[in-house]
Order: C-alpha cells, then structure tokens, then sequence
C-alpha cells in the first residue's frame, strides 16, 4: 500500500479470508475504526448487491450520492455495518477514495443500530 495513513472513513481495497481461511478474495470495505489508536483497523464491508428491502444496517452509496465522485467504488454498492472485520494494515491493498463527514454520521448511526448501542 502507499505511504497514505488510513483513516476512518477511507474507502479500501482490501484482501479478506475466504470460506475456510485458507484464501483471500479482494473486496471494497470502509474503514470504521480511528487507525491511529489501534493496530488493527476495523472495517465494514461493501457489496454491489443491493438488498431491497434494504436492511437497517446497510447505506447505499449509488451515482446520485453527493459523495460518488469521491468515494472511488465503480459500481452502486451498500455498505454493510453488520459485516465487520478486523485486518492488519498490511492486508489493504490501496484507498479507493473517502466519504464526506455527512455521510460518516450516517454510517455510523447504522454502525449503532448493528451493535445495539443506543
């Protein structure tokens, strides 16, 4: 990965295990934790498969958001705020883009509603 600090909020390419552990497959997530205070870095998942209805949990970001052009996903995706991992930094291949601290209070009230904090 490049010298660029990962931060809450970046949107990354990242490699995740896979069925039974033994290989990874490249995925989208967004980086949920503040990595400056942990080793690892928490991360919510991103899937082009759109639920409808869509779950409680999930935020569509699609073209007619007003973080799309800097988000850097190619395709209208949800991302998942009840699919956490935690990876090393070493794992994440490359940053994507970023969202807009708007969309982070909405990310983050979702992330809420998956760990059942009020």
């Amino acid at each position: 990965m490049s010298s660029h600090a990962l931060a809450k909020g970046d949107v990354v390419l990242v490699d995740v295990p896979y069925l039974d552990a033994t290989q990874n497959v490249r995925r989208p997530a967004l980086v949920v934790s503040d990595s400056t205070q942990m080793l690892d870095v928490i991360i919510a998942g991103i899937t082009s498969r759109i639920r409808s209805p869509l779950p409680p949990t999930h935020y569509v970001l699609d073209r007619q958001h007003p973080d799309w052009n800097i988000c850097g996903l190619r395709m209208p995706s949800s991302v998942r705020c009840d699919r956490l991992f935690t990876v090393e930094p070493a794992s994440i291949q490359r940053v994507l883009g970023s969202l807009s601290m708007a969309t982070l209070a909405e990310i983050d009230a979702r992330l809420k509603r998956a760990l059942r904090i009020a």
